[in-house]
């Protein structure tokens, strides 16, 4: 007989096209099941897979994403008018 390479497939297509409505999907058939024993999971050992590398929200816009910040919202930073005290 032949020996088979991988299990079949059951992911959500493969429900819907059997008349499924969802069908959750197996944990043999998972990539992280693949990846197990992998020393970086996939994600590469130089520039690794950290939370925020860029920094949280907004953090950086006049320093390493200014372009961004200057390209796709321009005059976010600055100000613009004369002051007016008291405006109660």
């Amino acid at each position: 007989s032949r020996v088979r390479t991988h299990a079949p497939r059951f992911g959500t297509l493969h429900a819907l096209a059997r008349g499924c409505a969802v069908a959750p999907m197996t944990a043999r058939l998972k990539k992280s099941r693949h990846l197990r024993g992998q020393v970086s999971n996939g994600r590469g050992r130089i520039g690794k897979h950290r939370k925020h590398p860029g920094g949280c929200g907004n953090s950086g816009g006049q320093h390493h994403h200014r372009i961004n910040f200057d390209k796709y919202h321009p005059g976010y930073f600055g100000k613009v008018g004369m002051r007016n005290f008291h405006l109660i």
